[in-house]
């Protein structure tokens, strides 16, 4: 569930922005996988564990910083390496741009400051099957709030095109996600 917020949470930002930021995703791509049931779908089990790559995932995060009236919203670009022989995930998110806040703000739309490196373990169920899920850290700051939250996500498509992310840091109140494809 939380997985499916975040995804509509991103699709608003990129939305809102016109899906800029450097990437090669836009508002339509994220639409169009949102939409398509085979992308949308958590990869099978069995396609996890057979894959033997390493692909990259580039796509779009949103993060909230903040509850209440002293809630910020960001996005930014989100990049992922998968290694599946290792079963490891690497990757960031940054270049962020402040979109919303509950008080106005002449700092919404401007840059800010601030990367959050994510790190992370494709789960095994046991020796020889994965469950496709994603445990593990989220360092870093975004404007000038440190980050030190946990990172958990899945894979999605049928052969594993997509990840969703989520950050979670409940000491820092910040919480977002992103959606990246190969």
């Amino acid at each position: 569930m939380k997985n499916q917020m975040i995804a509509a949470v991103s699709l608003l930002a990129l939305s809102a922005c016109g899906g800029g930021g450097g990437s090669n995703f836009g508002a339509a791509d994220y639409a169009a996988f949102a939409s398509d049931p085979n992308l949308g779908a958590l990869t099978p089990d069995a396609t996890v564990d057979a894959l033997n790559s390493s692909p990259t995932y580039n796509g779009y995060s949103s993060l909230i910083v903040g509850s209440g009236l002293d809630a910020v919203f960001y996005y930014g670009t989100l990049n992922v390496s998968a290694n599946f022989s290792s079963n490891t995930l690497t990757g960031s998110t940054g270049n962020f741009t402040r979109y919303y806040s509950a008080i106005a703000s002449p700092s919404n739309g401007q840059s800010a400051s601030g990367s959050i490196a994510l790190n992370g373990t494709i789960t095994p169920l046991d020796n020889t099957t994965f469950d496709g899920s994603i445990g593990g850290t989220a360092i870093g700051s975004i404007d000038g709030t440190t980050v030190n939250g946990d990172l958990t996500g899945r894979f999605t498509g049928l052969n594993a095109e997509g990840v969703s992310v989520t950050i979670d840091d409940s000491v820092n109140d910040v919480f977002g996600g992103g959606l990246a494809l190969q």
